[in-house]
């Protein structure tokens, strides 16, 4: 709020005058954050705004807020586990137009104007990039999208259902921040969701637990594999992507995080993990209207982040090294289809050697794109790693391998 470019009432303006008839809206820059255990669901802190004199309304549970663009993990999450994208697959970030049927064309944007061009996928989740991110959703399909959304309880298909739109992709849709920070702990739970609570147990007077508190809930949302690929492209966030000023705020720990900023800047968010915990913040007016110009959800959320969880570390929470998920063994894969690489994908100069999570490999997925390259040489196999037979490929000179790649 001391923000030059901040033009809104503050909340010091109210603190002797508030008129308490309209406990759900204040005029002045409101805010909530959830913090929850990574390993039990457990609610460890839960603020629903600024000053509870001045409004009872609980924003983290009851305030329904377009999630924008910390959805876009779930969107790589269904492709990394759906169709065999990887991180460094080429994606064009190019623009693009989608024509769905039923559905008026619709022309995403990258917030900054620009379009680079094919990079590796990862790239679009960690610099958010709209264009990537859609497409990369077109490769997962909408519906397995959607899917995985309902399964974790980011909206109810039933009472409220997401848009049959690929505007989903990009996070044109409201939750509550609880929701969403619950979400998140898939992601920092090796892909297990425990279900969130406030009450851990309940006992009668003689001591005896009731069997009726179901906290020991866990819902398994993705494969583990698939939640350490996403990890580690919010790992990348937070050192070179949106959630760098995280280091220059104070925070010296691992952790993994995602910004998100709506239209207009109606909406800034920040949700991300460590070890330990994950934390969810959001920012905004009550009356949904634009906040400021340039009101990024790293600049208006993230510094609330550093704050929290800075303050957990100092309460004894560990914040130790992400986990890196299950094994990975090195495999050839097609640069261009994200599929295991056929022998005309390494003629045709799109095999690449990347390290995929043992329980996401699956030999079905075999490159056909480039099948019309002629085959010069017998394919190595395509994986070798626990679990299966130890074959090597031939052993090649210094000379060989780099003329092996030009051809």
């Amino acid at each position: 709020e001391a923000l030059p470019e901040y033009r809104h009432p503050k909340c010091a303006e109210f603190a002797e005058t508030w008129n308490e008839g309209d406990e759900r809206r204040t005029p002045y820059l409101q805010g909530s954050v959830v913090v929850l255990d990574n390993a039990t669901g457990s609610v460890v802190a839960l603020v629903g705004g600024r000053d509870y004199q001045q409004s009872k309304f609980n924003r983290a549970l009851h305030a329904k807020r377009q999630v924008g663009s910390v959805f876009k993990p779930f969107v790589y999450a269904a492709a990394y586990q759906e169709r065999q994208l990887l991180p460094h697959t080429n994606i064009s970030d190019d623009r693009l137009e989608l024509r769905h049927e039923g559905v008026r064309p619709w022309r995403p944007r990258n917030s900054d104007g620009t379009y680079r061009g094919w990079q590796p996928a990862e790239y679009g989740l960690v610099a958010s990039r709209n264009t990537m991110t859609v497409r990369v959703g077109e490769r997962a399909g909408l519906e397995t999208v959607r899917d995985l959304a309902y399964a974790a309880n980011l909206a109810d298909p039933r009472r409220d259902p997401l848009p049959e739109s690929p505007v989903v992709y990009i996070g044109a849709f409201e939750t509550p921040l609880l929701q969403v920070t619950s979400a998140y702990t898939a992601l920092a739970n090796g892909g297990t969701r425990p279900q969130w609570h406030v009450i851990r147990s309940i006992e009668d007077r003689g001591g005896e637990r009731l069997d009726h508190v179901r906290s020991g809930y866990k819902q398994r949302l993705m494969q583990e594999g698939t939640a350490a690929l996403v990890t580690q492209g919010l790992k990348a966030v937070m050192e070179k992507g949106t959630g760098t000023s995280a280091k220059r705020l104070g925070w010296e720990w691992p952790a993994a995080g995602k910004t998100g900023t709506t239209d207009d800047y109606r909406d800034g968010w920040f949700m991300g993990y460590s070890s330990s915990l994950t934390c969810g913040v959001w920012v905004g007016l009550d009356n949904n209207a634009p906040v400021m110009p340039g009101g990024y959800g790293s600049k208006m959320a993230l510094p609330i982040w550093v704050d929290v969880m800075k303050g957990a570390v100092e309460n004894g929470y560990a914040a130790e090294a992400l986990s890196e998920g299950p094994p990975r063994a090195d495999i050839e894969i097609c640069r261009s289809t994200g599929d295991l690489a056929s022998a005309g994908c390494r003629n045709a100069g799109v095999m690449m050697i990347e390290q995929v999570p043992e329980d996401l490999i699956d030999e079905r997925f075999l490159c056909t794109e480039h099948s019309h390259y002629r085959e010069e040489r017998p394919r190595p196999p395509a994986y070798s790693g626990p679990g299966r037979p130890q074959r090597q490929p031939p052993r090649r000179g210094m000379m060989d391998r780099i003329f092996g790649w030009l051809r």
